[in-house]
């Protein structure tokens, strides 16, 4: 089906109608193996599979809501080249790291296939890694040896290049093949095999033609740091004549 009939079968009686739509003729074959979703987040999975992007939108008629509208982008948001400084649009820029999540291997498990009794795992199943960096093994766990250098719990002077003592994560997927499987645990592997980076902006101020899902350039010259980064939230304080905004 289209982007547009998969979203109105799922919206249902909410009063959101389909309002812009940039791609209404392109069409997927979808599946999802839970019935839990709010409509919400399986409206999003649906544009996520189509590579869209949704907005939601009002229009209002004196103090009454007259029409409800869900618009399908390719892309929300452009690029001006807006670039925030330190000291002039920016008061700091915090930078945080977190290896809560960092693994140098997964040990993936899949769906049950139809008219099996088991979920599916990697064990068995032959891949070579035409980049040359990940390796899967027999028992089914792909590793990252490269990443192990750094996170191994062998390291130490003595021993500056472990081979050995992974840190290994075990994940369920939806995958009911191998060959599916594999793709989801290598994009989580090439995810987590490293610290997850989080910035903390102070926006002193933000020009007033930025608007959400703009791209927008962070610099801090003194620390020779640059990002870039969409803005995925914009809220305004009329009353205290204040805003944030949340970056990506």
């Amino acid at each position: 089906m289209t982007i547009a009939q998969y979203i109105e079968l799922f919206a249902g009686d909410s009063g959101f109608v389909i309002g812009y739509n940039e791609i209404p003729d392109l069409t997927r074959t979808l599946k999802w193996d839970s019935d839990d979703s709010s409509i919400l987040t399986r409206i999003l999975s649906v544009a996520t599979q189509f590579g869209a992007e949704l907005s939601f939108r009002f229009e209002v008629g004196g103090l009454s809501v007259i029409g409800k509208y869900i618009d399908i982008r390719k892309n929300i948001g452009g690029n001006h080249g807006v670039y925030l400084r330190v000291d002039t649009d920016l008061n700091k820029i915090v930078t945080t790291t977190d290896i809560a999540d960092l693994c140098t291997a997964i040990a993936g498990t899949g769906g049950t296939p139809e008219g099996s009794n088991d979920p599916i795992t990697l064990k068995g199943y032959h891949w070579i890694d035409p980049n040359g960096r990940y390796v899967l093994g027999d028992d089914g766990v792909l590793r990252d040896p490269v990443a192990l250098r750094t996170w191994s719990r062998l390291l130490s002077n003595s021993n500056p290049d472990p081979k050995d003592a992974h840190i290994t994560r075990t994940k369920t997927y939806e995958a009911t093949t191998q060959a599916t499987l594999l793709q989801s645990v290598l994009s989580d592997l090439e995810k987590f095999n490293h610290p997850a980076v989080n910035y903390e902006v102070d926006i002193a101020k933000l020009p007033d033609n930025v608007s959400i899902g703009d791209t927008v350039y962070l610099v801090d010259e003194d620390e020779q740091l640059f990002l870039s980064a969409r803005v995925l939230e914009l809220t305004y304080s009329y009353s205290n004549e204040s805003g944030t905004a949340t970056l990506g």
